[in-house]
């Protein structure tokens, strides 16, 4: 009787064990799934924090505003006002591309920068020169944020400014 009684406690405490693993499993890949998305938040703000630096070049510098957002075009001449311009276009390349990697990991936290990006390209006739030179510097799906068209955000461009015939052409004969 003792071997009997002995062998139910003994399946009794191996249940309770196998129980308790499966709900500590539960309990794991909870917690794993809110470190993921505590990771992505924490990614995304970072990026945030990209945009702010960003942000403090312009107001910094707020004459640059006009050349990407308000179709000014560059002063020609203007070596000073010319770099600054660069600086800004790079940055804006290289703000661009740190989005569009980021895309892969963020998920539902990608923003809408693609909008962004694209009112730039149609309102600086400065970075659309910068870009016609220095494409080849940034990925094709980087270039896809300043050239792919958004309906809502459209306005006619001069067909000497569309870059999108240059784009197209590059592609074609790559």
């Amino acid at each position: 009787m003792n071997a009997v009684v002995l062998s139910i406690a003994g399946t009794a405490v191996a249940l309770a064990a196998l129980g308790a693993a499966l709900w500590q499993g539960h309990l794991l890949k909870r917690q794993i799934a809110v470190a993921e998305h505590v990771s992505n938040a924490q990614f995304y703000q970072n990026i945030t924090v990209q945009w702010i630096e960003f942000d403090k070049f312009l107001i910094d510098r707020p004459h640059l505003w006009p050349y990407f957002h308000a179709d000014q075009p560059a002063p020609p001449g203007e070596l000073e006002d010319r770099a600054d311009l660069a600086c800004m276009a790079a940055a804006m390349g290289n703000l661009a591309e740190i989005c569009v990697n980021s895309k892969r990991v963020l998920g539902p936290y990608t923003g809408d920068w693609e909008r962004y990006f694209r009112f730039v390209y149609l309102h600086g006739p400065y970075f659309r020169e910068f870009w016609r030179k220095y494409h080849s510097m940034w990925s094709d799906d980087v270039g896809a944020v300043f050239l792919t068209p958004i309906a809502d955000l459209e306005v006619p461009i001069a067909p000497d400014d569309s870059l999108t015939a240059f784009w197209d052409g590059v592609h074609a004969s790559a």
